[in-house]
């Protein structure tokens, strides 16, 4: 018997949660979510069935038989906001869900999305609480009807961003970087991170402009794309004299920029979603125009007292939120049911 089941349809999750390690390149999500198991499982017994990571979007039927039957004895459920939209019935004791954003881009072509959205907000007016991981996400639950929700932000271990001199040199080795050059990090690979228009906005400067992820992730710009291992990844962050997080996805937060303050870089972003708060509060620059990057970079590179002032700022924001505080978050939201 558990003290609660953690039930999601993330087949990274449930693999990180198996191997007790969180598997490599997975989303900011699955990071948020291994990290609250991994805290939780401290004073709870923990249970992630794996039978939701095995079916197909569309297995109505399983989703449906699944989710409505219980085959873990525990008091209390956190359930992906995907399995919702399947629930018919309490379960539980005690429901929760973890909600880090809405694709609303899967909503615009397709009248099933709509109902299936649509369900799953009508499915959280029932549960004991939502968690959030911005003001965004709990300021939109709230105008749609839904007022028990919990924000919690995204945490980190500060010692993993504490770069060695001697690691910083050996990376910009190891992929033959010119330090004397600005190096701008652009993000992941991906279109929906604004990188193509991030790219023809900075084309023309004298940069070193890198992206990272899977190589698979095929993007036709001429631009350094790494798939690193998480240290590697933190070396850039490091290196790097400016991160941009052009994002067009409406954020639930934005991992790679809190990442980047940790590492004293500052930071440029669209501001989307959740993201807004994170660049308001750490005192960053938020650029909603792509026409206007090109000028802010340029201005910010040739300017170290103002690098160095926002570096200050962020980081003396972003270092708030480590593991401590999550577990802090995440304990005390579960005393009040169990």
């Amino acid at each position: 018997m558990a003290d609660i089941v953690w039930l999601t349809k993330s087949k990274d999750l449930v693999r990180s949660i198996a191997d007790s390690s969180l598997y490599d390149g997975s989303k900011g999500g699955t990071v948020y979510n291994y990290n609250a198991f991994s805290t939780l499982s401290v004073n709870y017994k923990l249970a992630c069935p794996d039978k939701y990571s095995h079916i197909g979007n569309n297995s109505f039927i399983k989703y449906l038989y699944f989710v409505n039957n219980r085959d873990i004895q525990c008091r209390l459920a956190i359930y992906d906001p995907f399995l919702l939209s399947y629930k018919m019935r309490r379960i539980y004791d005690f429901e929760l869900a973890v909600l880090h954003h809405v694709d609303f881009e899967l909503l615009q072509p397709s009248n099933k999305y709509k109902i299936f959205f649509n369900m799953m907000l009508h499915k959280m007016k029932s549960l004991d609480c939502i968690v959030t991981v911005s003001q965004y996400w709990r300021e939109y639950l709230q105008s749609r009807g839904i007022f028990n929700v919990y924000t919690i932000y995204n945490s980190f271990n500060r010692e993993e961003y504490n770069v060695s001199d001697k690691d910083l040199y050996n990376f910009i080795h190891k992929y033959n970087l010119d330090k004397n050059k600005p190096i701008i990090y652009i993000g992941n690979a991906n279109i929906e991170k604004g990188v193509i228009d991030v790219y023809n906005s900075l084309k023309n400067l004298n940069v070193q402009l890198i992206m990272t992820g899977p190589l698979s992730n095929r993007i036709d710009i001429p631009v350094h794309h790494y798939f690193l291992s998480k240290k590697e990844y933190i070396c850039l962050l490091k290196a790097s004299t400016l991160v941009i997080t052009m994002s067009k996805m409406i954020e639930g937060w934005n991992r790679t920029a809190h990442e980047s303050l940790l590492c004293r870089t500052p930071v440029i972003g669209s501001g989307t979603g959740g993201m807004k708060e994170l660049l308001t509060k750490s005192g960053q620059i938020i650029c909603e125009d792509y026409l206007q990057l090109q000028h802010l970079v340029t201005t910010l590179i040739n300017d170290d007292n103002r690098l160095n002032n926002l570096a200050d700022r962020g980081f003396d924001f972003a270092k708030n939120y480590d593991m401590n505080y999550f577990s802090n978050q995440f304990n005390s939201l579960i005393e009040e049911f169990i």
